[in-house]
């Protein structure tokens, strides 16, 4: 250790006082920039997950009531608060359902508090993009370096190292947001320091919100410490190591943890994005089961074999409630194994969701035991299955029960019924109903005259032979060009019309009562007007396929824009998007669902103006086939064009679906 100011030795806390606030991008390794961007990204992504829990709910109303000076935002909510409470809630927020990340060596999860802090500090500060993501670096440092020194001991003695490392890594990050000099960096740690606490009694007989209170708490006394610090305040320089600090007095490690190899060795680089939606010492024995890929139908029972700490906290066979739910192993392994399962527990774990999470944990058989071992640095699980009655072959092993996920709020995946066997099963069924109504339709014309009624069979064959003359591709061809000049206008001018009815009210309500009165109005009924303005041709055809398309694509448009969820314009407006993001980046993507789903029913109904035009006005293309089949009673030529816009029906129907499921895998449920 080198020598403080006054003589004395330095303190960890003057060493990572010091590293903090001299901590610079252009000295990182841009992997590494691009993983706090990662965890970055997950954080506001959990954080937003949290912000519909009812407890958590509760909660903030309560801060709400308390008010104080606006300094910053509340991610989400309509609401600005004193930093040290934003950054409470934000923390809040993002730790309630537990899926924030995690780091094994303490254990614990810095990422809610330090993303919180660092976010309050940058906003009261006016600090850039580049001071903010070197905050939230140091505060992960800070906060893992704490964490690892406090080690597994400190957690076995009953104290929750997400409550007592955190305010520290909090602490760093505000400062390091604050711009900060090593002094009053110091000074924040050792005020954070002095009221770090957190137990883990909440896993016997407490909630979630306990958890979820203890890192909230670490985040705002980081960003409070940081503010005293600011004003001149002072703390214990010895906070971490000295006779009564932190690493002493709650059963910590050696102290050459926290600073040895400071800006060479990141610590911060052990921290991981969960990966499932389950409490991080289950996530060994799901990954081990996952890889084994067994066959669930097959199996009678599993063995977890695991550290003592991870049997400690997650063996509960009968989970009685939501956090009970998030932590046991045992309906984890269910989880995964059971096609269908839940992503995550519902926020009410009780009633007829507990009787359907019973069955699964009963389809689970599971049992575990806790090795004597210490906990290790990564965790290791492993499995046992037996499956119908013989023991499966061998262990499946996993030392990486929180592995990199991407970084987006985490999900549980669940093994079988995979997609492929999906889609199969879809179109087997869709295969099986167009047979048997062929074979239904042969049946039923069988005595009947073909000039009534021809059977499919002979409709397949005049199909294929005016296909293969050309006079069917022809004729589809023109009719084509007039769908797809009605149908394009009609999008170009329904899309923005509707967006501008759904999202103004003055506009709305201008425009609705016109817009009902003349939706009300049959397309074919202006039919006449058509043809005086337009003539008997194309321009005509024209314009009834854009008439009849414009209203159903403006409606659905409409309503689209007007049910935007409220709580993403909310959260757009809490990171500081003005009007013109709001509409490209959160209204537009809202609004896409209902988009192509206008689409699709402005599409066919552009496909019945087209037919009903070219047989109504001038006789061409599809439409002239079909006169003349009629007039020669030729209901085989006429079901072969009818058979033609069916399938043009179903291609584009198909397309359209195909484009959302790629541009949307978010809304569509393969």
């Amino acid at each position: 250790m080198s020598a403080a100011g006054d003589g004395a030795p330095m303190s960890a806390s003057e060493g990572l006082g010091a590293f903090v606030a001299s901590l610079q991008l252009d000295d990182i390794e841009p992997a590494l920039i691009a993983k706090v961007k990662e965890h970055l990204l997950d954080t506001l992504g959990v954080t937003c997950a949290g912000l519909t829990d009812p407890q958590a709910s509760e909660v903030a109303g309560v801060v709400r009531r308390w008010g104080g000076h606006p300094e910053a935002a509340v991610i989400g909510l309509p609401m600005r608060l004193p930093a040290p409470k934003a950054a409470f809630l934000n923390a809040l927020h993002a730790r309630i359902h537990t899926f924030d990340d995690t780091h094994e060596a303490g254990p614990s999860h810095p990422g809610s508090a330090v993303v919180a802090a660092a976010l309050a500090g940058a906003e009261t500060a006016q600090a850039s993009g580049r001071r903010f993501l070197a905050a939230l670096l140091a505060g992960y440092e800070t906060a893992t370096r704490v964490s690892a020194a406090l080690g597994p001991a400190h957690y076995a003695a009953g104290f929750h190292s997400t409550g007592t490392a955190t305010p520290f890594g909090a602490a760093a990050a505000a400062a390091r947001a604050g711009g900060f000099d090593a002094s009053r960096t110091t000074a924040a740690l050792g005020l954070a320091g002095e009221a770090a606490i957190g137990l883990r009694q909440y896993q016997d007989d407490g909630s979630m919100l306990d958890t979820a209170l203890n890192g909230a708490r670490g985040a705002e006394l980081g960003v409070t410490a940081a503010a005293f610090a600011a004003s001149g305040v002072a703390g214990p320089r010895g906070v971490l190591d000295g006779r009564w600090g932190v690493l002493k007095v709650m059963s910590g490690g050696p102290a050459a943890a926290l600073t040895a190899d400071l800006g060479k060795r990141w610590e911060f680089a052990d921290t991981r994005v969960k990966p499932f939606a389950s409490c991080r010492f289950t996530h060994g024995p799901v990954a081990a089961l996952r890889a084994a890929k067994l066959d669930p139908q097959r199996i009678e029972s599993v063995e977890i074999v695991t550290f003592r700490a991870s049997a400690e906290v997650s063996d509960r066979p009968r989970p009685r409630d939501r956090k009970e739910a998030i932590l046991s192993h045992q309906l984890a392994a269910a989880r995964c194994r059971v096609p269908g399962a839940l992503a995550t527990p519902h926020p009410r774990f009780d009633g007829e969701r507990r009787a359907r999470d019973a069955g699964i944990r009963a389809a689970s058989g599971g049992r575990q035991r806790a090795d004597s071992c210490q906990v290790p640095r990564a965790g290791s699980a492993s499995i046992r299955t037996r499956q119908c009655r013989r023991r499966h072959c061998g262990r499946r092993r996993s030392r990486t029960p929180a592995r990199r996920a991407a970084a987006a709020a985490p999900v549980a995946a669940c093994l079988g019924g995979g997609c492929m066997t999906r889609r199969l099963n879809t179109l087997a069924l869709t295969g099986l109903s167009l047979v048997m109504g062929l074979a239904l339709w042969e049946w039923a014309v069988r005595d009947i005259s073909r000039v009534v009624f021809a059977p499919p069979s002979a409709v397949l064959v005049r199909l294929a032979t005016d296909i293969a003359s050309g006079v069917l591709p022809l004729a589809l061809l023109g009719s084509l060009a007039t769908l797809a000049a009605g149908f394009l206008l009609a999008v170009a001018l329904a899309m923005p019309l509707g967006f501008l009815i759904g999202r103004n009210a003055k506009v709305a309500a201008m425009a609705d009562p016109v817009l009902n009165a003349i939706y009300a109005v049959p397309p074919v009924a202006m039919v006449p007007f058509l043809i005086i303005w337009f003539g008997l041709f194309f321009e005509a055809r024209v314009a009834l396929v854009f008439l009849m398309s414009f209203f159903e694509i403006l409606v659905t448009v409409a309503a689209g824009a007007r049910n935007v969820d409220p709580t993403l314009l909310a959260v757009g407006r809490s990171f500081g998007a003005g009007r013109a993001r709001l509409v490209t980046r959160v209204m537009l993507p809202a609004s896409l669902p209902f988009v192509f789903a206008a689409l699709r029913v402005g599409l066919v109904r552009g496909i019945n103006a087209m037919i009903t035009a070219e047989l109504f006005l001038a006789a061409v293309n599809l439409g002239a086939l079909m006169k003349h089949s009629a007039q020669r009673f030729d209901t085989a030529g006429l079901l072969a064009v009818i058979a033609l816009l069916c399938l043009v029906g179903l291609a584009a129907q198909a397309g359209l679906k195909g484009l959302e499921a790629r541009l949307l895998p978010w809304h569509v449920r393969r």
